[in-house]
């Protein structure tokens, strides 16, 4: 069944997925050909904070994050105080409160350390980004947090890395929602670390696959745009 704008969001949320790759990945090639491709830098991931309340198994006294069950009490609280934070732009304050979170938890998230990843992300601290992408990962290695540690890696202009976590998540089982799924940001994730290593018949082949899956995953218009745009960028390294 597809799912409405609002619930994709929600279930996004969930995963603390980066959704603005495009964006990101626009600075760093304007950056590395030393031209501006009239797009601001975006550092911020955003996604809708969590619903008050999921049941888990009828019981309203549990939320569900991702694939981790939570009682309700001051890990959860914590929690939501660093969800609003981080959607307020506020990112020191978010990483305090998400590590708040953890002590109260009580046990290893792998949602904590991707949330307190994604803070590092928006302060530009893309060291300590990939450290907790990476602590995740050994939590809970799965696509999601591959991908947004690729990403942390291709900010930080750091390309082999990104393209061994982009290539790790594309072997991996996708996750996917509307307007988002792994293998669209992997692939362009590659698309670009190719390009910007010369290496443009491999980037073409991964902004060819990014631009058709980006379509059939119900992609935004301007992410599908920036995506094609990448794709042109190979396509005159190619005709050069």
């Amino acid at each position: 069944m597809k799912m409405t704008t609002q619930n994709a969001a929600l279930s996004r949320a969930k995963h603390g997925m980066k959704t603005v790759i495009t964006a990101i990945i626009f600075s760093a090639i304007a950056v590395a050909c030393g031209s501006p491709l009239g797009v601001e830098p975006t550092l911020r991931p955003t996604y809708t904070p969590y619903p008050n309340t999921v049941a888990v198994d009828g019981n309203p006294k549990m939320h569900e994050v991702g694939a981790e069950e939570w009682f309700i009490g001051e890990a959860w609280m914590a929690f939501e105080k660093g969800e609003e934070m981080y959607d307020s732009g506020l990112c020191e304050s978010a990483i305090i409160a998400f590590k708040e979170a953890q002590e109260h938890h009580g046990k290893q998230s792998d949602v904590l350390e991707n949330r307190i990843g994604l803070s590092y992300d928006c302060l530009g601290n893309y060291d300590l980004a990939i450290q907790h992408h990476s602590y995740a990962i050994a939590i809970n290695d799965d696509s999601v947090n591959r991908v947004n540690r690729g990403i942390s890696y291709l900010e930080n202009g750091r390309c082999e890395p990104a393209i061994t976590d982009a290539k790790t998540a594309l072997a991996m089982a996708p996750a996917q929602d509307e307007g988002y799924h792994t293998d669209v940001e992997a692939n362009t994730i590659l698309a670009t670390c190719y390009m910007l290593q010369d290496e443009n018949l491999l980037a073409l082949q991964h902004a060819d696959a990014a631009l058709t899956l980006a379509s059939e995953s119900n992609y935004t218009a301007t992410d599908i745009a920036a995506i094609a745009e990448i794709r042109s960028l190979v396509q005159l390294g190619i005709n050069r």
